[in-house]
């Protein structure tokens, strides 16, 4: 009994000093947060080919309509290009995008503007939403085919796919037709955006 207490005192706040390390050690822990799951790649650089062509960041990418089908439209306000060649306008970033079900039901939408101030310059993305939202115009192709072991995540619109012109100003469809020549879409980069704080 007596060893028993002359131990006491020398174990105890040893017992003691362990503990405070134990807690402090787990408390300097670093943990991730729970629920968060990690951020999927996005493209970061894309390239369209075919019936309408140009590649560069989806966010703001100038386009240039190829397929005949796609021209027999006319822009009806003034200052309005007839094209070919457009850029993105900032409505629903990024501005060029595939998505869809499936393997065989992709589509392809593009936001771009048809103002003529545009024309011969370098702009990639309208930088007056105010001033030219009535030009502003979505293209959507349908039927797009996703090609397996793609290297670059290819998805196919054949000639003769759906495609439809929609307008910011009217809110409603505008054209309508199918593709007389195939159009793809490749993703040349991509990019894992940081995760939220």
């Amino acid at each position: 009994m007596r060893k028993a207490r002359a131990i006491l005192p020398v174990v105890l706040p040893a017992l003691a000093i362990l503990a405070v390390l134990t807690v402090s050690s787990q408390a300097e822990k670093p943990s991730s947060p729970p629920g968060q799951p990690k951020p999927e790649p996005v493209p970061s650089r894309i390239e369209v080919g075919g019936a309408i062509r140009g590649e560069g960041d989806p966010k703001e990418i100038p386009v240039t309509f190829f397929d005949s089908s796609l021209l027999t439209f006319e822009y009806p306000l003034p200052d309005s290009t007839q094209g070919p060649l457009f850029i993105s306008n900032p409505d629903y970033p990024p501005s060029l995008t595939v998505s869809g079900p499936g393997m065989n039901m992709k589509q392809l939408k593009y936001y771009y503007c048809v103002h003529a101030s545009h024309v011969g310059q370098s702009e990639r993305l309208c930088g007056d939403p105010v001033g030219h939202k009535n030009y502003y115009y979505c293209l959507l192709i349908g039927g797009g085919v996703v090609q397996k072991k793609s290297p670059t995540s290819r998805v196919t619109f054949a000639a003769g796919s759906p495609w439809r012109l929609s307008s910011k100003a009217t809110m409603s469809t505008v054209a309508t037709g199918t593709l007389s020549a195939q159009a793809t879409y490749d993703v040349t980069a991509w990019s894992t955006p940081a995760s939220a704080e």
